[in-house]
């Protein structure tokens, strides 16, 4: 196991670290908010280097005048295939969608795949969210009521809204399928998928 970061620092938050200065950092393809990839750099064993070495963590860096005197921040947001899913530039979190899924409270569970695909010179994203209700009811009215629903309140940036990025042409709207039996669960249940 690598150690990245020192001993965590009181003065942050508990997914931020203040990286090692022997291991150096860097995010692939961030965002707009400095949110991308986590890359690292350093010697594994004496003579053995990784370099540029995805650890499947999403984050970002940022610099902070901490009191204990170290500058450098990392911040975790979260796990590849199981936290989030990075799409058409956007990073899709499962904490949203579970925030947004427990607001509609219109269904029981759900797993929800992307992928993209080009629209002449444009990247599009797109998603099925694959829905489980115990009582069976799933109409195509139902479908685009939920879809709706999803797209106007999950936020895929910090600012901006699944439904919004569709007004945009960077996503396409949500597809609803209903599915007749309960999904499986593991120790973690990994709900977002990259297809």
């Amino acid at each position: 196991m690598l150690d990245l970061s020192y001993a965590s620092c009181g003065n942050l938050l508990n997914n931020q670290y203040h990286p090692r200065e022997d291991v150096r950092i860097t995010i692939h393809e961030p965002d707009e908010h400095g949110a991308g990839d986590i890359l690292i750099s350093t010697e594994v064993v004496r003579g053995m280097r990784l370099e540029e070495y995805h650890i499947g963590d999403v984050g970002r860096l940022f610099e902070y005048s901490c009191p204990c005197g170290k500058s450098s921040v990392l911040e975790v947001l979260g796990r590849a295939g199981f936290d989030y899913v990075k799409l058409a530039g956007a990073i899709l979190r499962q904490e949203e969608f579970d925030r947004v899924i427990a607001r509609l409270n219109m269904f029981d569970d759900y797993r929800a795949t992307f992928s993209s695909s080009y629209a002449g010179a444009r990247l599009q994203g797109q998603g099925i969210v694959h829905i489980y209700r115990k009582d069976g009811v799933g109409t195509p009215a139902l479908a685009r009521e939920i879809a709706t629903q999803i797209e106007k309140e999950l936020f895929v940036t910090p600012t901006r809204t699944w439904g919004q990025l569709v007004e945009d042409g960077l996503l396409l709207p949500l597809d609803v399928v209903f599915v007749p039996k309960p999904f499986p669960v593991g120790n973690k249940p990994v709900r977002l998928r990259l297809t």
